[in-house]
């Protein structure tokens, strides 16, 4: 998904709604398709609220919801996990062949601790938001 069209689609999704975000990450060869349920709130007044808890200043907010990356050069949408919804649903590939989570994780080691109730994806990841 591209800046334009991205910012096209948030427009027809009102604030605190949520919303269907599907999206989909390479890592290590393998990769990492999800589908879960999302929202938008506001976040960029609170210039110390960034997913790992401390402000980068790196970083250029282009509007409530999307900043921009000096040191890795990409966009990034930021929402708002919800544990009170549909849970999110990953599926995990090798090339073409599906694999297991756990084959996945071997590779991948996960993140310790909570879900994040704030977190980032790289605009180009996105491949259906609404």
């Amino acid at each position: 998904m591209t800046l334009q069209e991205l910012q096209k689609a948030k427009a027809n999704i009102k604030r605190g709604c949520f919303f269907p975000i599907r999206y989909e990450t390479l890592k290590n060869g393998l990769t990492k398709k999800t589908k879960m349920v999302a929202r938008f709130v506001q976040y960029s007044h609170i210039n110390g609220v960034v997913p790992s808890g401390k402000k980068n200043e790196n970083e250029q907010w282009q509007d409530s919801d999307i900043v921009f990356n000096a040191n890795t050069q990409k966009f990034y949408l930021q929402i708002a996990t919800t544990n009170t919804r549909a849970k999110s649903i990953s599926t995990y590939y090798n090339g073409e062949i599906e694999i297991t989570k756990e084959e996945y994780e071997q590779v991948n080691k996960p993140r310790k601790g909570d879900k994040p109730v704030v977190m980032r994806i790289a605009i180009e990841n996105i491949r259906q938001i609404g």
